[in-house]
């Protein structure tokens, strides 16, 4: 498992390599959607990093609090580690730069909102557990690694099934 800002700063690196840009709400996304992908091929997490509740999806409060002076702006910079994060950065492993990148590659062309869309359909681990705690009124409520890993796993499987077919 690795700090958020480490898998974020792959993504920079993506970002950096490619015509698209990097919003903090973008980034925010991506970092969510790689930890959920990873939960349901691995079943371990990728951060180590509380996921929360927020009214625009899930949300990395630490990695936004590293995150939010950009504003709506494109993201121009690395974010920088700690001495503990950079010894981190320095075990990613091959494969998982690769899913990084793989996960850059298929949703690298949406933005921040088209992203924070996806986060939001229904049965969704945000839409889960915002609706639990009556729209927002336990704003800031931890979605769990569990709740993701379920669905994950399920569009998993909806995605061998409709290659199946």
């Amino acid at each position: 498992m690795y700090s958020s800002k480490v898998i974020a700063n792959l993504f920079i690196k993506n970002a950096f390599d490619s015509e698209y840009d990097l919003t903090v709400m973008k980034l925010l996304k991506l970092v969510y959607i790689s930890h959920g992908w990873n939960l349901a091929f691995t079943e371990r997490p990728l951060i180590t990093s509380e996921i929360q509740a927020w009214k625009y999806g899930p949300v990395i409060p630490d990695l936004y609090y590293s995150i939010n002076e950009n504003g709506r702006k494109p993201i121009n910079n690395f974010i920088r580690l700690s001495s503990k994060e950079l010894e981190e950065a320095r075990l990613v492993t091959e494969d998982q730069e690769d899913m990084i990148e793989d996960i850059w590659d298929i949703y690298g062309d949406l933005d921040g909102i088209q992203l924070s869309a996806l986060t939001h359909d229904k049965d969704s681990p945000w839409d889960t557990v915002w609706n639990q705690y009556g729209g927002g009124n336990k704003y800031g409520a931890v979605i769990s690694d569990l709740v993701i890993m379920k669905y994950y796993k399920e569009k998993l499987l909806q995605l061998d099934s409709q290659l199946g077919s």
